[in-house]
């Protein structure tokens, strides 16, 4: 007959251990008349309580009907901000692409321009038809010249600047991505782990330390993250005055879709390039009639959408783990170990 060993028995079982060993070594203490070895068990009897009474108290907590709505609600804001994260991406990537497609066309006319210059110095010279070392110094002062001023030099820093764009459009979606893994692996794997572990280091004296650690990210991960998230949610909302998401009925087919009709539509490289109507074409092509209440209103558009990008879907995510990680190290220091977060906030 197998048993299976989960996480919790594994926590109730180091905390056995320690209470029976602290307890043989109090009754040792009686015997050999050790006041050192008195004084130390009646220390690891208290901590072992201590620490079941932590693990009860944790567990019971985490299993209560509100935790588990506020962090379903904290899951599905992520879920719908990093759609929003894609939409934008995809729109403001497709524009920076049409950016770089023209810089490109630059270069290709550089050669025609070069040409026009020579046929222009030819015009102007006409002795330098005849052959010999006139026409050969022409040529090489023509080269000289059109080389000299080539555009392509002008261009360099415009191609880079566009580059680096393209390149930092990546980072709202790619830290939205961060956190929705980090709350996947917290709420699906990392529960199961994290905290019966703690507890189970906790409970002996040579390990303590990184039992507590655990516990403290635990309450950190657990309970402080996913309502930083609903504060950074709530403080979102109440500046635009919204209740509804930049696109809560976003489609992950419509991705394969942005091509010119719907940009120009929405307001992306059209006439007015970002100051479209987004409550009006942009809502009647993507979204339905009763999705009237978006953040995005008219000219306003590419202000919001720039602020959301890097407020909402940047500074806050990454807002919500330094707090998350700060007050984890309070709680280490409560339960009586000095653990610095630092690097994990520099990973972060």
């Amino acid at each position: 007959m197998s048993v299976v060993v989960t996480w919790s028995m594994l926590a109730i079982i180091g905390i056995t251990i320690s209470f029976l060993l602290s307890a043989l070594v109090y009754m040792l203490s009686h015997i050999f008349s050790s006041e050192m070895m008195s004084a130390w068990s009646k220390h690891e009897i208290q901590t072992a309580l201590l620490t079941l009474i932590l693990f009860v108290s944790l567990t019971s907590l985490a299993n209560m009907q509100f935790v588990k709505e506020y962090t379903a609600g904290a899951k599905n804001y992520l879920s719908n901000l990093y759609n929003d994260a894609i939409f934008c991406q995809v729109s403001l990537y497709s524009s920076g692409s049409a950016l770089a497609m023209i810089s490109s066309i630059t270069f290709s006319i550089n050669p025609s321009i070069a040409s026009i210059k020579n046929a222009f110095n030819v015009f102007l010279n006409p002795q330098t038809q005849k052959g010999g070392e006139d026409k050969k110094s022409n040529e090489g002062g023509r080269q000289n010249w059109s080389t000299g001023i080539s555009p392509a030099s002008f261009m360099q820093p415009i191609l880079i600047a566009l580059s680096d764009i393209q390149s930092y459009l990546f980072i709202p979606f790619t830290t939205l991505q961060f956190h929705l893994q980090l709350f996947t692996f917290i709420f699906n794997k990392g529960t199961t782990m994290i905290l019966p572990l703690g507890i189970f280091l906790r409970a002996f004296k040579f390990s303590r330390h990184g039992g507590n650690l655990l516990i403290a990210l635990f309450i950190g991960l657990y309970f402080i993250l996913p309502a930083m998230y609903l504060f950074g949610d709530s403080l979102m909302q109440s500046k635009f005055n919204a209740t509804q998401h930049m696109c809560e009925n976003y489609k992950p087919s419509l991705v394969s879709e942005f091509g010119t009709p719907l940009l120009a539509k929405a307001g992306f490289g059209g006439p007015e390039s970002f100051g479209g109507n987004w409550d009006g074409d942009f809502a009647k092509i993507i979204l339905p009639e009763s999705s009237k209440d978006l953040i995005f209103n008219g000219k306003s558009s590419f202000t919001t959408v720039f602020l959301r990008m890097i407020v909402e879907c940047t500074i806050l995510p990454m807002f919500a783990i330094i707090v998350s990680l700060g007050l984890a190290r309070e709680f280490a220091l409560l339960l009586g170990s000095d653990i610095d977060f630092s690097q994990l906030v520099r990973v972060v």
